[in-house]
């Protein structure tokens, strides 16, 4: 098993928070404390250890950790066509909107906050 850890930090056009960073850090470590190999998909401006999402070739994840931000738009949606075959989970993150296909495309959401949630504390914190 091999999982790619990834969120708005690894899009061409999306943000690298500081929350951002410290979230992909904190998933990091917790497949480090279970063993589970892994890497972080990064857009090439942000300042992340790992590769460049577009870079990498889908086939070599079975797993894919979307973290922090927002679960919406279009890149989201792209993200979940190009690793349709791998198990998508998304942790931390905003679901603005429960029925936009970003979210559903996701196996698995562990939401940080929401239009209907209490908020619950990010994982930058952890």
């Amino acid at each position: 098993m091999r999982a790619l850890v990834t969120g708005w930090f690894g899009f061409l056009h999306g943000e690298a928070t500081a929350g951002d960073v410290g979230a992909a850090a904190a998933v990091s470590a917790a497949l480090d404390e279970a063993g589970v190999p892994h890497d972080i998909g990064r857009s090439p401006n942000a300042l992340i250890d790992g590769p460049v999402l577009e870079d990498l070739f889908p086939g070599d994840y079975d797993h894919l950790v979307f973290v922090c931000g927002p679960a919406h738009g279009p890149q989201v949606r792209e993200l979940h066509a190009r690793f349709a075959h791998c198990r998508r989970i998304a942790v931390g993150v905003s679901v603005v909107d429960p029925d936009d296909e970003a979210v559903r495309g996701f196996h698995t959401v562990v939401p940080r906050d929401g239009a209907t949630l209490p908020p619950r504390p990010d994982l930058s914190a952890a």
